[in-house]
């Protein structure tokens, strides 16, 4: 018997606070509604499914999140609030858990795409976007990494939720096209003119939702009459519409395609310019993964427009490329001033993107290439900086800086805090970085909290398909290319570049550190170590070690190791310029040379003259104690790239029980 509450179809039962484009926040009253139509498939759809909870409570997701799982008799895994906007700990827990459903806005979803890890999720099956458009780039991104899975996207807005529901088909066309899809099944969808006037197929105009909407804003009657306006289309008493504010157009198969905000539109020399047309031109750039478009008013008056731009990779597009590629399509009027590009753009605590929170663009300057200078600084420094530049896509800024006053929100304060856990192997929280926010202050506390340098950490490179490790001793990534996408690739960093190195330590105990460090990462065989130049010596001799503590050593790549030198005693110690000289006598590789340079570009390490001698250091004494080496039991294989001539390689025969591949 159902018991009798009082409540009726139409009854308040949630109050959501939104706002929306506005900044002005108002509460969107829920209601009641006896299901009498089918449910959208798309939520029948998940019934039993693992689903992941890391919504607000606060945002309409949530019920699609936690409320349809657990009526259609399926499990929710529930995030923790500080891991909701922590990319490697959800693709992780994604993979762990089993996820097989997926709920998110598509800006958060762009920043999972970006981990390589997530090719790893494989029970993922669906997921869903919400609360944004879906970049097309972001498409075909998801489907090179998750083939598996199937993307789907509903528009909506708090005040009418889920309006329209798409399943995303890879092999559909809709070239550059935002495309919403069709209606919900509870939903109507009306696209007027100014005049309120149906517009024809392929003509933009106001998008309004009928149906299942809510009933209007908590205590704010004026409001809720100037956005709910009465449905002049259908003759039921009551049937009322919202105005959304986006502009759209029906394409000729019936889906609707998104064209932007009505209140994104700016006037620029008397040019009315819809700015989500200048962002759908931007991002239509190869190297360009999302862009918002804003105006700002300079100090005279004038209005000018800022591109803010995120990147698929690491390659930088300068001001001119785009500006010139942007010409090709729009006027000279609609092409941004600025350009200025982001780590990840600033969001609200429901996920979706804060226009109110970018950067002004007078507070940030770029270099021509996008490259940061790093001379001149402490190696904490250094490190510190990178990752501030990382994460907000800034180039340039002073160590007193607060990460607060520079652009930083909560979505990069996660985002510099564990990458400073990451890179010096500490544990900080949140509240240390906003008791420490410039880089002056966290190289104080870095230095006091029993950091290890980060120079002597593991450097994961790429991630690969398969479940097995190359663990490459100063190896350049540029070879990544040439090795099997089974390997997640590892790079051990020189040792030398610890300031706190003891240099006394024999090349054995230098040799244990790295072991250490590789079972860290992987606690059994088999192995697979590759080394380069100095780099390869140390190769040999971890594989030994490991050999000696009963583990498989299945592979070995040395590629122009460093030989066994009959004159050792001749050997220049720890001066860089006087070993440059030494090797160039011989015929040999310039060893530490091309160390310095591949550190240089890959980590952007300044080669400081200390360093130098370092390196210096550590590779004589590794040519030194060649002749007191290990024996490795099993097939090598010896490249020959550079320098080394076919003597210095049949060197490395004494040293190898088993086949030796030259």
């Amino acid at each position: 018997e159902t018991p009798n509450h009082g409540l009726v179809s139409g009854s308040m039962s949630q109050l959501f606070y939104t706002s929306g484009s506005t900044g002005k926040p108002k509460g969107v009253i829920m209601t009641l509604e006896y299901k009498e139509k089918k449910e959208p498939k798309p939520t029948s759809d998940n019934e039993g499914n693992k689903v992941l909870l890391k919504s607000s409570t606060g945002f309409t997701l949530i019920l699609f999140e936690a409320f349809i799982p657990l009526q259609t008799g399926g499990e929710i895994v529930v995030v923790p609030r500080d891991k909701d906007k922590d990319a490697q700990w959800l693709i992780e827990n994604i993979r762990k858990q089993e996820i097989q459903t997926l709920n998110l806005v598509p800006s958060m979803l762009s920043l999972l795409l970006l981990q390589d890890d997530i090719r790893k999720c494989t029970a993922l099956e669906k997921v869903f976007t919400v609360g944004e458009r879906l970049p097309v780039a972001v498409q075909r991104y998801f489907f090179e990494k998750l083939p598996h899975s199937r993307l789907f996207v509903f528009y909506g807005c708090t005040e009418a939720p889920a309006a329209t529901f798409r399943e995303i088909d890879p092999h559909e066309d809709y070239g550059d096209k935002v495309v919403l899809g069709k209606p919900m099944i509870n939903k109507r969808i009306y696209i007027l003119d100014k005049q309120g006037v149906p517009v024809p197929k392929g003509v933009a105009g106001e998008l309004f939702v009928g149906g299942s909407i809510s009933r209007g804003y908590f205590n704010n009657d004026a409001l809720t009459e100037e956005r709910f306006l009465p449905n002049p289309f259908l003759k039921t008493d009551g049937e009322r519409v919202y105005q959304t504010g986006d502009l759209g157009r029906f394409l000729q198969d019936g889906s609707i395609e998104y064209l932007g905000r009505t209140d994104f539109q700016v006037q620029i020399r008397g040019i009315r310019i819809e700015l989500g047309e200048i962002e759908a031109s931007l991002i239509a750039h190869s190297l360009v993964n999302d862009a918002i478009i804003l105006a700002h008013n300079s100090t005279t008056g004038n209005t000018f427009l800022v591109a803010y731009f995120t990147l698929k990779g690491s390659e930088f597009p300068n001001s001119d490329e785009l500006r010139a590629f942007l010409r090709k399509k729009l006027p000279d009027y609609m092409i941004p001033a600025r350009f200025i590009p982001m780590a990840e753009f600033p969001h609200n605590t429901s996920g979706k993107i804060d226009r109110l929170r970018f950067p002004h663009p007078e507070s940030v300057t770029v270099s021509v290439d996008g490259n940061a200078v790093f001379e001149g600084y402490s190696t904490t420094q250094t490190v510190i900086r990178r990752i501030f530049f990382d994460a907000l896509g800034i180039s340039q800024l002073l160590n007193s800086e607060s990460l607060f006053d520079i652009g930083g929100d909560s979505l990069s304060a996660v985002i510099v805090t564990n990458e400073l856990n990451r890179e010096f192997g500490i544990q900080l929280n949140m509240t240390d970085l906003f008791e420490n926010p410039s880089v002056f202050a966290l190289e104080k506390l870095v230095e006091t909290s029993g950091y290890k340098s980060p120079f002597e950490l593991i450097v994961k490179v790429r991630t690969g398909v398969g479940e097995l490790n190359l663990f490459m001793f100063t190896v350049n990534v540029s070879v990544n290319a040439h090795v099997s996408r089974d390997f997640d690739i590892y790079i051990l960093r020189g040792l030398w570049f610890n300031e706190h190195f003891d240099f006394s330590e024999k090349i054995s105990e230098i040799v244990d550190d790295y072991v250490n460090e590789v079972l860290l990462i992987q606690s059994e065989g088999p192995f697979y170590l590759a080394g380069f130049s100095v780099g390869g010596t140390i190769a040999h001799q971890v594989a030994c070690r490991l050999q000696a503590l009963g583990h498989e050593v299945r592979g070995l790549y040395l590629a122009d190791p460093s030989p066994k030198l009959p004159d050792t005693d001749k050997v220049p110690r720890s001066n860089f310029s006087a070993l440059l000289q030494h090797v160039r006598k011989r015929g040999l590789s310039e060893g530490p040379g091309i160390i310095c340079s591949y550190l240089l570009n890959l980590f952007k390490i300044p080669i400081l003259p200390k360093h130098r001698d370092r390196i210096a250091f550590i590779y004589t004494k590794t040519l030194v104690c060649a002749s007191s080496f290990e024996m490795f039991h099993g097939k090598a294989h010896v490249y020959h790239c550079s320098g080394y001539g076919s003597e210095d390689l049949a060197s490395w025969k004494p040293l190898v029980d088993g086949e030796l591949v030259f």
